[in-house]
């Protein structure tokens, strides 16, 4: 994050940092909402997908080259829509085994 504030002093972005302040203080309490923000847990979980994201945009930041940037951020988009449908399918099969339990064992 200090390397990103550092970025962000030198070439002059910082109407990018207030923008992403603002964003984010409209984002903030509904994520706190949804992941009922008084749990560490669910704290703990937010911070990772932040970082994660935001580990990935300053790694796109450092690159090389335009081109570059978008291969990593279209990697790292598809690894997660990947497995974010193989978890709401596994999701949706046990709300289905919940649901109807007599059908929970294949006869």
């Amino acid at each position: 994050m200090i390397a990103l504030e550092l970025m962000l002093s030198s070439f002059r972005l910082g109407w990018l940092d207030r923008l992403g302040g603002r964003l984010f203080s409209r984002i903030r309490p509904l994520a706190m909402r949804w992941m009922g923000g008084t749990h560490g847990g669910t704290r703990f979980a937010l911070a990772a997908v932040w970082g994660l994201v935001s580990s990935m945009l300053l790694l796109v930041a450092s690159t090389e080259s335009p081109r570059t940037g978008v291969v990593i951020m279209m990697g790292f988009g598809l690894g997660t829509m990947l497995s974010t449908i193989a978890s709401g399918m596994r999701a949706r099969w046990m709300a289905e085994k919940r649901r109807y339990p007599a059908s929970r064992w294949p006869v």
